[in-house]
């Protein structure tokens, strides 16, 4: 009589669950990502919409589509993407530093706190080793 046989693979291939630090980097750039991209389109269209504020928000919007690849692409073990992930972290406390000291928008602290706090998971020993 046949048998069946259940081969499940050994090697490093074989998917495994992403550690605590890559589901969390993952979800925290996706998260100011997604309310930034929101707050970008929606407080540039309350002052009027010009060329300038349409440039900004079309640099803006693709910057937060690379930050959401990104985080994608971290979370399924992607070297890229924890590249990506990094980067984002790094872009959004330099424009959290540019809002406070050019125009005093206070309010964009958490964005440059939760883009630290990202920097701080993605660059743990854990998700460096995941995103291999």
């Amino acid at each position: 009589m046949p048998t069946l046989t259940h081969t499940q693979g050994t090697n490093s291939s074989t998917r495994r669950r992403p550690p605590a630090t890559v589901i969390g980097a993952s979800a925290l750039t996706a998260l100011i990502a997604a309310v930034g991209a929101y707050g970008a389109i929606y407080f540039t269209g309350k002052e009027g919409w010009d060329a300038a504020g349409a440039t900004f928000v079309a640099t803006y919007e693709f910057i937060t589509l690379a930050g959401l690849v990104s985080a994608v692409a971290f979370l399924r073990g992607h070297a890229l993407g924890r590249v990506g992930v990094i980067v984002y972290g790094i872009w959004m406390i330099y424009f959290t530093i540019f809002k406070i000291t050019a125009i005093q928008e206070w309010e964009a602290m958490p964005f440059g706190a939760i883009a630290l706090i990202t920097l701080l998971l993605a660059t743990r020993p854990s998700a460096r080793d995941y995103a291999r």
